[in-house]
């Protein structure tokens, strides 16, 4: 890693290998030249490939100018996952390797990893019925590794997953029903161990909460922050937002973009850009 006190990480979720998501593929590309990012986080649904081997070959070659050159960190999401019954995950667990056995995971579909200031950690949220799911011994190894996180040398825990476990969108079964499932078993986890923003896609768009828990709005670093960034690009176009939102609901954004967190020992900055002109739309910033 470079050796300087910010890192920088670029942040995207449910992009595929469509026309929708080259502005998001161009401007991270662009980033990778200028050495402006050092590792690229996706939340889940990489490529839209559905089980089509193809199309995830033309996705990476697609990508190669940004992946060849920084670390591609990820996590599975339904485009992944549901057609496991017929062919497997093939295509997510054979492209990826990520660091499971070297943070005590015992599967190599969740994990974490410290890079500079900022203690990640990858979950699944997916299931072979496609809908959210998370297992006991997920919840299990996750709490461990919480417990093993050094605050004085990683101040910031950032947690990403594929589901959002709030979302304001009128969709009853995504943003309701199984959101509750992944609060269910992750609330409390996440408000013990103070983890200070939780990342997630599945829905087309952008939007940030409050502190949160217990769907109530919490005081400023009582809670985590919920982000959806589903905003890649891809084929199913983007969700739009009701016009009554609720209390926690922060920033909304019908667009394609990409999100940069830059983090040092002292602060941490989030930015949410629209691809379509590089534009940050959405800002906050943390001090220690």
């Amino acid at each position: 890693m470079p050796k300087r006190n910010v890192t920088r990480f670029a942040v995207i979720g449910d992009m595929g290998v469509d026309p929708e998501a080259e502005p998001t593929i161009n401007s991270l590309t662009d980033m990778v030249r200028k050495e402006a990012i050092d590792v690229v986080i996706h939340a889940g649904d990489i490529a839209y490939a559905d089980g089509y081997q193809v199309r995830w070959d033309q996705y990476f070659r697609r990508v190669q100018p940004m992946l060849a050159n920084i670390p591609y960190m990820v996590t599975p999401g339904n485009h992944e996952i549901m057609y496991i019954n017929s062919i497997g995950v093939f295509g997510y667990d054979r492209r990826f390797s990520m660091p499971s056995v070297e943070s005590g995971s015992p599967s190599p579909m969740y994990y974490s990893w410290n890079y500079g200031a900022v203690h990640f950690i990858a979950l699944n949220s997916e299931s072979n019925s496609n809908v959210a799911y998370m297992p006991p011994q997920q919840v299990t190894w996750l709490v461990n590794d919480l417990k093993k996180v050094n605050r004085q040398s990683q101040p910031w825990v950032v947690l990403y997953l594929h589901r959002p476990l709030y979302c304001s969108n009128d969709d009853v079964d995504n943003c309701h029903t199984q959101a509750k499932v992944l609060r269910k078993a992750l609330e409390d986890i996440l408000l013990q161990y103070n983890v200070n923003l939780v990342i997630t896609a599945h829905k087309h768009g952008y939007e940030r909460t409050t502190p949160i828990y217990n769907d109530l709005v919490q005081p400023e670093g009582k809670a985590p922050v919920y982000i959806v960034n589903g905003a890649g690009g891809n084929r199913e176009g983007t969700a739009a937002f009701p016009a009554i939102l609720p209390a926690w609901a922060v920033t909304q954004k019908q667009a394609w973009g990409y999100a940069v967190i830059e983090a040092s020992l002292d602060e941490f900055v989030w930015t949410f850009s629209t691809s379509s002109d590089n534009e940050v739309v959405d800002k906050f910033v943390w001090t220690k």
